[in-house]
């Protein structure tokens, strides 16, 4: 099975916050913004550091997923893989 944004998103609505600020802050190119506002906002939700019962949501491939998505959200672009 692929594992997709919009997957996660339906196992961890909470993404839906972390993908809003980035597209509060899209476009401003600002390191701070990302390590300090943007990406703890995700962090904790997905991947190896959550604590989310589904075994799907805590693996390394959730943390890539929703990282690259929501970076793209934030760079304004669209990752490879989503078309």
């Amino acid at each position: 099975m692929r594992l997709t944004y919009d997957t996660l998103e339906t196992l961890e609505p909470r993404l839906k916050e972390a993908e809003a600020l980035a597209l509060k802050y899209a476009g401003e190119n600002n390191d701070f913004l990302w390590f300090y506002k943007i990406r703890p906002a995700f962090k904790s939700l997905v991947g190896y550091g959550s604590s989310h019962p589904d075994p799907v949501v805590r693996s390394g491939k959730a943390y890539q997923v929703a990282h690259s998505h929501i970076l793209a959200v934030y760079d304004q672009r669209r990752p490879a893989d989503e078309g």
